[in-house]
Protein backbone atom coordinates (compact mmCIF):
# COMPACT_ATOMS: atom_id res chain seq x y z
CA UNK A 1 0.00 0.00 0.00
CA UNK A 2 2.83 2.35 0.86
CA UNK A 3 4.35 1.85 -2.60
CA UNK A 4 1.03 2.57 -4.26
CA UNK A 5 0.84 5.99 -2.60
CA UNK A 6 4.45 6.76 -3.48
CA UNK A 7 3.85 5.76 -7.10
CA UNK A 8 0.73 7.88 -7.36
CA UNK A 9 2.50 10.84 -5.81
CA UNK A 10 5.40 10.57 -8.25
CA UNK A 11 3.10 10.26 -11.24
CA UNK A 12 0.96 13.22 -10.25
CA UNK A 13 3.92 15.47 -9.47
CA UNK A 14 5.19 15.34 -13.06
CA UNK A 15 2.51 17.69 -14.40
CA UNK A 16 2.97 21.42 -14.63
CA UNK A 17 -0.79 22.02 -15.07
CA UNK A 18 -4.07 20.31 -14.27
CA UNK A 19 -4.78 18.25 -17.36
CA UNK A 20 -8.36 17.57 -16.29
CA UNK A 21 -9.40 21.22 -16.24
CA UNK A 22 -8.12 22.41 -19.60
CA UNK A 23 -5.31 24.38 -17.98
CA UNK A 24 -2.75 23.22 -20.53
CA UNK A 25 -4.09 25.72 -23.06
CA UNK A 26 -3.86 28.55 -20.54
CA UNK A 27 -0.70 27.61 -18.64
CA UNK A 28 1.16 25.38 -21.06
CA UNK A 29 3.99 26.58 -23.29
CA UNK A 30 3.21 29.81 -25.15
CA UNK A 31 3.27 29.49 -28.91
CA UNK A 32 3.28 32.88 -30.57
CA UNK A 33 1.86 32.78 -34.10
CA UNK A 34 3.77 35.77 -35.38
CA UNK A 35 7.03 36.25 -37.27
CA UNK A 36 7.19 39.98 -36.47
CA UNK A 37 10.37 40.44 -34.39
CA UNK A 38 8.78 43.27 -32.37
CA UNK A 39 5.71 41.25 -31.45
CA UNK A 40 7.36 38.80 -29.04
CA UNK A 41 8.71 41.57 -26.80
CA UNK A 42 5.44 43.53 -27.04
CA UNK A 43 3.48 40.40 -26.09
CA UNK A 44 5.50 39.90 -22.91
CA UNK A 45 5.32 43.59 -21.95
CA UNK A 46 1.53 43.42 -22.23
CA UNK A 47 1.44 40.17 -20.24
CA UNK A 48 3.61 41.64 -17.47
CA UNK A 49 2.16 45.10 -17.27
CA UNK A 50 -1.50 44.76 -18.34
CA UNK A 51 -2.80 41.22 -18.11
CA UNK A 52 -0.96 40.44 -14.88
CA UNK A 53 -2.88 43.16 -12.99
CA UNK A 54 -6.37 42.55 -14.26
CA UNK A 55 -6.59 39.37 -16.23
CA UNK A 56 -10.30 39.10 -15.39
CA UNK A 57 -10.98 42.10 -17.63
CA UNK A 58 -8.38 41.53 -20.33
CA UNK A 59 -8.16 37.76 -20.31
CA UNK A 60 -8.64 37.77 -24.09
CA UNK A 61 -5.43 39.78 -24.38
CA UNK A 62 -3.45 36.85 -22.99
CA UNK A 63 -4.65 34.75 -25.91
CA UNK A 64 -3.70 37.20 -28.68
CA UNK A 65 -0.64 35.53 -30.18
CA UNK A 66 -0.41 37.48 -33.44
CA UNK A 67 -0.68 40.99 -34.82
CA UNK A 68 -3.85 40.11 -36.71
CA UNK A 69 -5.69 39.25 -33.49
CA UNK A 70 -4.94 42.70 -32.03
CA UNK A 71 -6.13 44.34 -35.25
CA UNK A 72 -9.27 42.18 -35.47
CA UNK A 73 -10.21 43.16 -31.91
CA UNK A 74 -9.84 46.83 -32.86
CA UNK A 75 -7.22 47.53 -30.20
CA UNK A 76 -4.37 48.22 -32.61
CA UNK A 77 -4.33 49.96 -35.98
CA UNK A 78 -1.28 48.88 -37.95
CA UNK A 79 1.14 51.76 -38.41
CA UNK A 80 -0.97 54.16 -36.35
CA UNK A 81 -0.06 54.17 -32.67
CA UNK A 82 -1.73 57.57 -32.19
CA UNK A 83 -5.14 56.13 -33.05
CA UNK A 84 -4.69 52.67 -31.52
CA UNK A 85 -6.82 52.06 -28.44
CA UNK A 86 -4.11 50.00 -26.74
CA UNK A 87 -1.66 52.92 -26.84
CA UNK A 88 -4.41 55.32 -25.69
CA UNK A 89 -5.06 53.13 -22.67
CA UNK A 90 -1.38 52.93 -21.79
CA UNK A 91 -0.74 56.67 -21.88
CA UNK A 92 -4.16 57.57 -20.43
CA UNK A 93 -4.98 60.23 -23.00
CA UNK A 94 -8.58 60.48 -21.84
CA UNK A 95 -9.89 59.21 -25.19
CA UNK A 96 -10.94 56.00 -23.51
CA UNK A 97 -11.93 55.39 -19.92
CA UNK A 98 -8.63 54.50 -18.34
CA UNK A 99 -6.12 55.34 -15.70
CA UNK A 100 -3.25 53.01 -16.40
CA UNK A 101 -1.65 51.45 -14.68
CA UNK A 102 -4.08 51.51 -11.77
CA UNK A 103 -2.19 51.84 -8.52
CA UNK A 104 1.09 50.82 -10.10
CA UNK A 105 4.12 52.40 -11.61
CA UNK A 106 3.92 53.66 -15.17
CA UNK A 107 5.50 51.73 -17.98
CA UNK A 108 9.15 52.54 -18.43
CA UNK A 109 10.11 54.67 -21.41
CA UNK A 110 11.69 51.59 -22.98
CA UNK A 111 8.48 49.56 -22.57
CA UNK A 112 6.27 52.33 -23.90
CA UNK A 113 8.63 53.06 -26.82
CA UNK A 114 8.74 49.39 -27.76
CA UNK A 115 4.94 49.12 -27.84
CA UNK A 116 4.77 52.22 -30.06
CA UNK A 117 7.51 50.77 -32.29
CA UNK A 118 5.61 47.48 -32.54
CA UNK A 119 2.37 49.19 -33.59
CA UNK A 120 4.19 51.55 -35.96
CA UNK A 121 6.20 48.88 -37.77
CA UNK A 122 3.95 45.85 -38.04
CA UNK A 123 2.11 45.11 -41.26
Amino acid sequence: MKYLFISLFLLSSCQDYNSNSGDKGRYGPIELNESDPNFRKAYFIIQDRCVSCHDHKHDKWADFTSNSEWVAEGLVISGQPGTSELIDRIVNTGKVSSDMPPGGSALSDAEYNHLVKWVTEFQ
